[in-house]
């Protein structure tokens, strides 16, 4: 979204020390990713990273009904992904 907006974007690639422990864990908000820094500022959980550029970048609704439908919507996509990764990882 950034790069299509003409915005800086900086991405750093984790690097794997031990199973299931990256170099970024102690650094991050909950020790996990992805985390959007905005002036240093990290914000972490990707529901909340779309929704704020969403809002930042004017697409998200101005009515505050049509904004909490698609704030629905992404919170029931949100809640099936446990059970699409299971449906999906079952031997």
């Amino acid at each position: 979204m950034n790069e299509r907006l003409g915005r800086p974007l900086r991405v750093d690639r984790l690097v794997r020390l031990a199973p299931r422990k990256y170099a970024v864990r102690e650094n991050t908000p909950y020790g996990k990713v992805p985390v959007l820094y905005v002036d240093g500022r990290p914000l972490s959980q990707s529901v909340a990273i779309c929704r704020y550029l969403g809002a930042v970048h004017g697409l998200s609704s101005k009515d505050p009904w049509l904004a909490a439908v698609g704030d629905e919507v992404a919170d029931s996509v949100h809640d099936l992904l446990p059970v699409a990764a299971q449906i999906v990882y079952a031997k």
